[in-house]
């Protein structure tokens, strides 16, 4: 009488082929119909599975879970301990919101003074070397201003760090103002732009000039 050994479930393997082969084996020369087939684990990159938006919303959805959970404890054993009205008060009665206000309002007078300019060197008034210098010295002026002002009134900070980045953004609007309306002027005066290119690029015709035309019509 012959004693036929049933097949070992749990089979191990060092190779992909060996495994392929032993996996043949198990499931199709096996005696019995096994209903569980072992897959590729979803966190492998053979399995093919690359979505894993699922596990970062998982993820996301605990972090506000336990956030808000914090948050709603420390407000139930200590309350709201800021009073946003005391920042209010604080700013409408403050000495110094006047002088923030005059600061913010002196950007005009460099703004203005920078249009004059231009204006100047498009009318001929002045020189294009001069006109960089008080572009300069405009400039300059810009930033030294609010720094002397500020370490002389002895402003807050909550009141000077605001002044101080409006006043650097005016400065770098101003300084990109002169240097295109400087490259605009240098392009126009050496002629290196065609009118028929740009008419074209906009979508119409150059004129065209007719010679039978008499412009001395009496």
């Amino acid at each position: 009488m012959t004693v036929k050994l049933k097949n070992i479930r749990a089979l191990s393997t060092s190779s992909i082929p060996a495994y392929a082969l032993m996996r043949k084996l198990h499931f199709d020369l096996s005696p019995d119909n096994p209903i569980h087939r072992p897959v590729q684990s979803l966190f492998s990159t053979s399995s093919g599975f690359n979505n894993f938006r699922g596990l970062l919303n998982l993820a996301a959805f605990l972090l506000l879970i336990s956030t808000s959970r914090m948050a709603l404890e420390n407000i139930i054993k200590y309350g709201i301990i800021m009073d946003p009205f005391s920042w209010i008060r604080f700013l409408l009665q403050a000495q110094q919101k006047c002088a923030v206000f005059g600061l913010l309002s002196c950007t005009n007078l460099f703004i203005i003074f920078s249009w004059l300019v231009e204006r100047a060197v498009v009318s001929r008034l002045i020189g294009g070397k001069f006109a960089m210098a008080l572009i300069c010295w405009n400039l300059f002026c810009l930033l030294a201003f609010p720094i002397i002002m500020i370490l002389s009134i002895d402003f807050n900070p909550l009141f000077s760090a605001p002044v101080l980045g409006v006043y650097t953004i005016v400065f770098l609007k101003l300084f990109s103002y002169a240097a295109v309306n400087r490259w605009c002027r240098e392009s126009t005066e050496e002629g290196d732009y065609d009118v028929g290119v740009v008419l074209s690029l906009l979508g119409q015709t150059a004129p065209t000039k007719d010679p039978t035309h008499n412009t001395n019509v009496s």
